[in-house]
């Protein structure tokens, strides 16, 4: 019995042991199968992000790639959307390499299909590959051929018609050219003219060489505004910048003279207020000098009072003062009527004066008298 036991409990771990294998190997399948269906699903990703930001942007930035790319797991792939927004790691292992490398492919191909549409309306144009050395890029650059299609590049087919050679390219590359992306088509008109333009001796397309055409292209296409090369362009802008030049240039010029006339009507203003000022103090110096005339008049008949004093002295200073007074006044009315307001003033002062005079000397006798009652 424990024999059979025996024999039978080995049979079991064989079993069990077998189960596990077959478990582990069933794992395995699932496994594979998952990660294959992972990567597939990843790919369709891809593919339909970078087909959707190639129509809104040639150049994405890193945070287009993420937005749209949010975007895109949000409406089809919830349960990954999940994952992309709790594992900011899962975005940049699983889907920006591959997406970065697609939407670049998507534009190499965009870029391929202009320049055979370039070749196709100039068929004149001889051949040139992006990785020529620079010798030969130069010498392409400087073929007439080239120069003449640039020329040709906005202008009418037929003089006519309004047909040009960049519609041409343009119906070549979109054949229904309302539904094309109007990325694509500024994204066309700047890649050709990058490349027939013999200013810049280059021909590989680069984001840093030919974005700022496509801005440019861009809003010419959104408002329906007539295309132009680069060099025509800047010709007229430069005519227009000349242009504003003059403008402000007359402008300064008009400024300036109605400065020097505001100028020279203050210098004249100016000049009559100092010659109106002249003939003030001038009016006032007349004035001034009969005044002092008045006053040199009191002053020297004063001085002449003050002498009779000296020579008469004592009690009769008053009277001798007065005296000589009158006889001066006297002399002044001999001279002319023309005196007689001067002699009624000069008669009020020497009559304020005495009067004061008196004042004064009564004012200093009782001082006196009291000085020596107290004392």
């Amino acid at each position: 019995m424990i024999s059979q036991n025996f024999k039978i409990l080995s049979k079991l771990d064989t079993l069990i042991s077998a189960q596990q294998l077959i478990d582990d190997r069933l794992k395995k399948i699932e496994g594979s199968s998952d990660e294959s269906s992972s990567e597939e699903v990843i790919k369709t990703i891809v593919v339909e992000v970078a087909r959707n930001l190639l129509k809104v942007s040639i150049y994405p930035s890193q945070n287009e790639f993420r937005e749209e790319t949010e975007k895109v797991l949000r409406s089809s792939f919830p349960e990954l959307h999940k994952k992309f927004r709790q594992s900011p790691i899962f975005y940049e292992k699983n889907i920006y390499q591959p997406l970065l490398a697609k939407h670049r492919s998507f534009r190499g191909s965009l870029t391929s299909r202009i320049k055979d549409a370039l070749y196709t309306i100039f068929p004149e144009l001889p051949s040139i590959t992006s990785n020529s050395p620079p010798s030969e890029i130069r010498q392409w650059k400087s073929n007439p051929i080239v120069a003449s299609c640039h020329n040709k590049l906005f202008k009418k087919i037929v003089v006519e018609e309004p047909t040009t050679f960049m519609s041409k390219i343009l119906d070549r590359l979109f054949p229904s050219k309302k539904s094309a992306p109007k990325i694509y088509v500024a994204y066309a008109i700047s890649v050709c003219e990058y490349i027939l333009n013999p200013s810049n001796q280059q021909i590989q397309v680069s984001e840093s060489a030919i974005k700022f055409l496509i801005s440019k292209y861009l809003q010419k296409v959104l408002n329906k505004e007539k295309l132009v090369s680069s060099d025509e362009d800047e010709a007229a802008t430069t005519s227009i910048t000349a242009t504003a030049s003059k403008t402000a240039a007359a402008q300064e010029k008009e400024e300036d003279q109605e400065e020097d006339q505001e100028y020279q009507g203050q210098e004249e203003q100016e000049q009559e207020e100092g010659q109106e000022e002249q003939e003030q103090e001038q009016e006032g110096q007349e004035e001034q000098e009969q005044e002092e005339d008045i006053f040199n008049l009191i002053i020297g008949q004063e001085i002449g009072n003050q002498k009779d004093e000296v020579k008469g002295g004592g009690d009769n200073d008053l009277y001798n003062y007065s005296s000589s007074n009158e006889d001066e006044l006297f002399k002044i009315k001999a001279k002319g009527s023309n005196n007689f307001f001067f002699i009624g003033i000069f008669f009020f002062i020497s009559f304020v004066f005495c009067f004061y005079f008196f004042i004064f000397f009564l004012l200093l006798y009782y001082f006196i008298i009291y000085i020596i009652v107290v004392v």
